[in-house]
């Protein structure tokens, strides 16, 4: 099992295998970012682009596939128009990592939301409705 929380020269490999499999040029570079309790993430720059690159927590007395219901889902979103979410790269299910069209942005505090945030949460909520009856919808995993 790969502990997300500490980079090796072995996750290094792993990572430009998943970087190459997405298209990205080499040379890259791996910037690891904060990140919460359970995952972990990194920018990384490419010759030809950036991406994030997500290392899902995985524990053996917790057999959800987070991964695979996030890939799954950002997949299904994205491939029915909605274009909110990250656009999926590619993923290394046996390592616990994907990697995510990275698109820049911030945590907006509460005094910081504003009338077009809720029109783009809107619109993601009236796209996955939509798209809700696709046969596709029904084969995703529980997230």
């Amino acid at each position: 099992m790969m502990d997300a929380r500490r980079p090796t020269p072995e996750l290094d490999v792993q990572i430009e295998a998943l970087t190459e499999k997405a298209g990205f040029s080499r040379p890259i570079r791996i910037e690891f970012r904060p990140g919460t309790a359970n995952n972990r993430g990194a920018l990384i720059r490419a010759g030809d682009g950036r991406a994030f690159l997500k290392l899902y927590f995985r524990h053996p007395g917790d057999p959800r596939d987070r991964l695979g219901a996030e890939f799954s889902f950002c997949r299904f979103a994205w491939d029915r128009g909605v274009r909110v979410v990250p656009r999926p790269l590619a993923a290394d299910p046996a390592n616990g990592m994907a990697l995510y069209e990275f698109v820049a942005g911030w945590r907006p505090e509460p005094h910081e939301l504003q009338r077009r945030m809720v029109e783009q949460a809107l619109d993601f909520y009236s796209g996955l409705q939509r798209a809700k009856t696709h046969r596709e919808a029904a084969k995703l995993p529980l997230a």
